[in-house]
């Protein structure tokens, strides 16, 4: 059984690719898995059957739609080691053309785009809240990293993909869930909660 953190390969439905994946939720009624791509950051709903622990685990009659950055372990059974080069050259093709994200084209396999003492935006698991932090230590392997909470002084671990540079590139979705201290942009709607606590601080936002 899945728990949320785990660690996969995950298969996306829009290009039936298997992406290296970290498990953000499980539906325990209807099986459904909600996964973050940890290589592009943007997350899917997947079904059991569509994730696995390693690649050795993906279908054999899939192996052709397997990501560049998914590690393929040098034990697997494959035809040849002709055929193994193919696959990965055709996987560099179909990741440029089929992933909707246009940073699938520019981003290296790298999983994290931040480094250690970066000042970042980052959600606590605890309580879904987003809070300014510091980055202390990345770990590459498990595509998570170590923060701590500038305005509050705890630390936490977090996935890489619940840290963002900015307020600006909080999910649309999730800005009612930002906490006070974190400077959102002024061009947000003014119905938002945490705006109308930066509003009380700064009064000189405009009001429409």
């Amino acid at each position: 059984p899945w728990s949320v953190g785990s660690a996969g390969i995950a298969r996306w439905s829009e290009d039936d690719v298997w992406y290296n994946a970290v498990v953000d939720s499980v539906d325990q009624a209807s099986g459904d898995i909600q996964v973050t791509f940890t290589d592009y950051g943007n997350t899917a709903i997947v079904k059991s059957d569509n994730i696995v622990s390693t690649a050795q685990d993906i279908p054999t009659d899939q192996i052709h739609m397997v990501d560049e950055c998914v590690e393929m372990s040098a034990t697997k059974s494959s035809p040849s080691d002709a055929a193994q080069n193919q696959v990965v050259q055709k996987n560099e093709t179909e990741v440029t053309i089929s992933k909707n994200s246009s940073d699938a084209k520019t981003r290296s396999p790298s999983c994290c785009p931040h480094t250690v003492g970066e000042t970042v935006v980052a959600r606590w698991s605890e309580d879904k809240v987003w809070y300014n932090a510091v980055i202390d230590s990345i770990d590459d392997a498990s595509s998570q990293a170590h923060v701590t909470f500038i305005d509050y002084g705890n630390s936490a671990t977090v996935s890489v993909n619940k840290i963002v540079a900015t307020a600006n590139d909080i999910p649309a979705d999730e800005l009612e869930m930002v906490d006070e201290c974190v400077q959102l942009p002024i061009c947000l709607p003014l119905t938002s909660a945490p705006l109308a606590s930066i509003k009380e601080e700064d009064p000189v936002l405009p009001l429409g």
